[in-house]
């Protein structure tokens, strides 16, 4: 178990640190979160496709990773 305070959200080490998963890009603006309910994400010129919100606090942890990469609106989900 990952502790962390309010203050610090996302916890340090994002993502990974808090789930054990791994945001790797697999191609040119194409994100995997890799063992992460098959979620990812596709950055475009008019903004992100996301695959797969997640849920619940893995919705919050998969936003904070994706503004790591851009701040381009969320525009389609799948």
């Amino acid at each position: 178990m990952v502790e962390s305070s309010a203050e610090e959200w996302p916890p340090r080490g994002g993502f990974q640190r808090l789930t054990g998963v791994r945001v790797e890009e697999v191609g040119d603006g194409v994100y995997w979160a890799q063992s992460f309910a098959n979620a990812g994400w596709v950055v475009t010129d008019e903004g992100v496709v996301l695959i797969d919100t997640g849920g619940g606090v893995g919705s919050a942890l998969m936003l904070a990773e994706l503004r790591k990469v851009t701040d381009k609106p969320v525009r389609y989900i799948i």
